[in-house]
């Protein structure tokens, strides 16, 4: 065959380089359109052709001072493969086995290293690597098993905390605790000073006795100042375990520059959610290159259980909005798994994981993973 033809000398410079150009169009054509080609084979060829058409001019040039054309293209081949796959021993071997000639070893190990080096430092992906990354997944991202340790308060913080002021008396804390869903009230001063919290379960005691502690007592006096406080850039692993702790389900966020300065609060129902939608994008991932692959053909792929993955266009309504401000998992019940964006470099689309705080854009594509029928209920938004 051609390569052959290539080791052995007995292709011209001329047809060494058609056969190169060819090859490469024919590869790229064939994959590109969906048909069946490998890796390994066309490396070699690639490889062949290249150090043939060199080693022709060079041992023109110098025929008493270089090896023949076809010991070019012999180590050219294994410096092809080698970065093609960023496995330089594996190349080595491989040629080696080809020739069983100890003498092409040296040249041979050097063209393979240097080549590796180059291709490693151009990309970080071999040609396998790459597949994975275009389809959202790191291969040299080791994930920690416990997921509370990936997620943050900044993602989960709730920035509307139920304060009260210092000087609010008894009977007006115990309204407002009254009329809200959180289960730790906030005592500010000069409206996000923190002084302490108050819970529910403490104030339950005054009720009885709210009459009598009307006139001596205010928000101050109630508020326990022991309570940890957190900042946005503590993981929720902590959290959990202040939780656990001190038995409490809400904690304060504040400022980590102004410890003094209330930014929000972070609930335990919420950390338990948020971990909850961590374990299932990791148990989606696992088999998600196959189910993307099959969303982007379908745009709808059941999942067993009731349960489907979709891909929607983002509607206009959610133009320069954020997740967490459309809170689609409480409104719609999907959860948001990845998102098809483009690239404003290269204008190529990228699959990303999305953060609570990711804001969609125009021609954004969302896959949605949740209830068959809420997932067919948003994609007809």
């Amino acid at each position: 065959g051609s390569i052959n033809a290539a080791l052995t000398g007995q292709l011209p410079a001329t047809m060494l380089a058609v056969l190169l150009v060819a090859k490469i169009l024919a590869t790229s054509i064939t994959l590109a359109s969906g048909g069946s080609g490998g890796v390994f084979a066309p490396s070699l060829f690639l490889g062949a052709m290249t150090g043939g058409f060199v080693g022709t001019f060079v041992h023109s040039l110098f025929p008493a001072y270089t090896a023949t054309s076809g010991a070019y293209a012999l180590v050219t081949m294994g410096a092809v493969v080698g970065a093609a796959t960023h496995a330089p021993i594996t190349a080595i071997i491989i040629i080696f086995e080809l020739t069983g000639d100890y003498h092409i070893i040296p040249p041979l190990m050097a063209a393979c290293v240097i080549s590796s080096l180059l291709a490693t430092w151009l990309r970080r992906d071999s040609i396998y690597t790459l597949k994975l990354r275009l389809r959202g997944l790191d291969p040299f991202k080791e994930e920690d098993p416990n997921p509370l340790k990936t997620l943050h308060v900044r993602d989960v913080v709730d920035r509307k905390p139920e304060t009260v002021d210092a000087g609010a008396r008894v009977s007006e804390v115990l309204d407002v605790i009254v009329q809200t869903d959180h289960s730790e009230l906030f005592v500010v001063r000069d409206g996000n000073r923190l002084v302490g919290s108050v819970s529910l379960a403490e104030l339950r005691r005054l009720f009885l006795d709210r009459d009598i502690l009307e006139p001596i007592v205010v928000a101050e006096d109630l508020a326990d100042r022991s309570r940890p406080r957190v900042h946005e850039d503590n993981d929720l692993e902590l959290v959990m375990r202040l939780f656990s702790y001190r038995d409490i389900a809400e904690l304060a966020v504040v400022d980590e520059q102004d410890p003094g300065k209330l930014v929000g609060c972070v609930r335990r129902r919420d950390v338990i959610e948020a971990r909850n939608r961590e374990v299932m994008r990791r148990d989606l991932a696992g088999s998600m290159p196959g189910t993307i692959s099959l969303v982007a053909d379908a745009r709808q792929v059941d999942v067993g259980d009731g349960y489907a993955v979709t891909e929607v266009g983002v509607p206009v309504a959610f133009f320069g909005r954020s997740l967490r401000e459309l809170d689609l998992r409480a409104r719609y019940g999907v959860e948001v798994v990845f998102i098809r964006t483009r690239s404003r470099e290269d204008d190529r689309s990228h699959l990303v994981v999305p953060t609570a705080d990711e804001v969609l854009r125009e021609g954004d594509h969302l896959i949605i993973a949740g209830p068959a029928d809420a997932a067919a209920r948003f994609a007809s938004l």
